[in-house]
């Protein structure tokens, strides 16, 4: 590292020099890549599972694309939420009236 003065101030990074061999650093990125390819694997399996869940309780997922990303809903099934409609509906029609 390079002699400072007294009014150099803050951060010392340019300054630093660092040698690795092209080996180590491609060993590195190699590793990177197969981790965070393994956690995709995973995150992927993990929300399959999560929406397989949701649906078989009779919801439905809805992925929209937003900024950054994508974001997700759970709304009621429609078929479901119209055929409990009509069966409070008919029951109602049903009870005595008061």
């Amino acid at each position: 590292m390079k002699e400072r003065t007294e009014t150099q101030k803050g951060p010392r990074r340019g300054d630093w020099l660092f040698s690795y061999r092209v080996g180590d650093v491609l060993d590195g990125a190699r590793s990177k890549l197969a981790h965070h390819a393994e956690r995709i694997q995973f995150w992927q399996a993990e929300r399959e599972k999560a929406v397989a869940a949701v649906k078989d309780a009779g919801f439905e997922v809805r992925e929209y694309e937003v900024t950054g990303g994508k974001d997700v809903q759970v709304v009621v099934d429609q078929t479901l939420q119209s055929r409990l409609s009509q069966l409070f509906f008919g029951l109602a029609k049903q009870e005595p009236e008061e």
